[in-house]
């Protein structure tokens, strides 16, 4: 693989990782928060906003980057009840070393039909059911979490494909951080595709659910998040 390649595939493992979410019993909050990161001893940096569009539409806006180059998501969602949110688009630009990648997905829900986008190449997908782009099916996560639901597991399009995601609650964990020591939840995702990854992630319970650390392994890899500093509705996470 090459190392252009390779930086690509680090950049893509921490947007897939990073993903933070914000709720209440009855909304979804504003937040931003800032996290420090390693991969295999490489710095990143990535930063994460949610921000409430009226009419219960929300966007996330993340980056993350590195001396080598940036990725940037912006995902667009509608939050139709106090528990279900919809996916509307989702964009992610890559840029690394003078190289830059396009993807896009949207989704239109009265004609049941999701349309992927990557450079010139589209795709598109029939949504009987319900679908998420890779942002909003974490924050779909959380709300189920919030609401002590028994299953997690979401169909995501992703990368051209629709992909399912399933996740396990482990317990709760009090845990140290630059923020200060928070109460959070634990939780695993299954890699059923591969059993030697292991992704691990804590969420602040008392913070709407935010990630606050997350840590992951497999054969050829090894990466860390931490959180640095957040605010939650305005208010600083401590």
């Amino acid at each position: 693989m090459s190392s252009l390649k390779f930086n690509v595939k680090i950049m893509g493992l921490f947007l897939s990782a990073l993903f933070t979410l914000d709720t209440s019993s009855s909304s979804l909050s504003e937040y931003e928060i800032d996290y420090k990161a390693q991969y295999n001893g490489l710095d990143v940096k990535a930063t994460y906003t949610l921000k409430h569009e009226g009419d219960n539409k929300f966007v996330e806006y993340s980056s993350v980057k590195n001396i080598l180059g940036e990725i940037t998501e912006i995902s667009e969602f509608k939050l139709i009840n106090e528990d279900q949110i919809r996916s509307e688009k989702f964009k992610s630009n890559r840029t690394l070393i003078g190289n830059k990648r396009r993807e896009s997905s949207s989704f239109d829900w009265e004609k049941k039909l999701a349309i992927y986008t990557k450079d010139n190449t589209t795709k598109s997908f029939g949504i009987e059911k319900k679908i998420y782009d890779p942002v909003s099916a974490k924050v779909q996560l959380r709300l189920d979490i919030k609401s002590n639901k028994n299953s997690y597991v979401y169909d995501v399009l992703t990368k051209g494909k629709i992909k399912r995601y399933k996740y396990e609650v482990l317990g709760n964990d009090l845990i140290e951080t630059a923020s200060g020591n928070l109460d959070t939840v634990k939780v695993k995702r299954i890699h059923e595709d591969n059993k030697k990854r292991q992704t691990v992630f804590w969420l602040a319970r008392d913070w709407d659910f935010v990630l606050v650390k997350l840590n992951h392994r497999d054969k050829k890899e090894t990466y860390s998040i931490e959180i640095l500093r957040g605010f939650v509705s305005g208010n600083e996470i401590n």
